[in-house]
């Protein structure tokens, strides 16, 4: 038993994931990630001039993690930067782009 993945946000300095190692419990779970996957995005400039507000940001992230993960099938690195500008766009008031276009201009970028 335990966590099949491990997500931890640190504010301006990012966020990392972890998928864990066991596969009997990767077997029950619904991800599709390799075992021992470690990943880490860094945070994202904000504008000049704009004084962030991080509350709800949390919320925000983990809200796109699952999200994107449940809903557009994304690896583990579109999740997380999915989900980072998902935070960015509440902690900067900036506009918010749909779930599913973030995770496509993700796959483009990569393809």
């Amino acid at each position: 038993t335990g966590a099949a993945c491990v997500v931890v946000t640190d504010g301006s300095n990012g966020a990392a994931a972890a998928v864990a190692s066991d596969p009997n419990r990767l077997s029950s779970s619904s991800l599709k990630w390799p075992a021992n996957d470690l990943k880490a995005v860094a945070s994202l400039p904000g504008p000049p001039g704009v004084a962030p507000n991080a509350n709800g940001a949390g919320d925000a992230f983990f809200a796109a993690f699952v999200a994107s993960t449940a809903l557009h099938d994304a690896t583990l690195d579109e999740a997380l930067a999915a989900a980072n500008e998902a935070a960015h766009a509440r902690v900067f008031d900036s506009v918010r782009r749909p779930l599913d276009e973030v995770v496509a201009s993700l796959r483009s970028n990569t393809t």
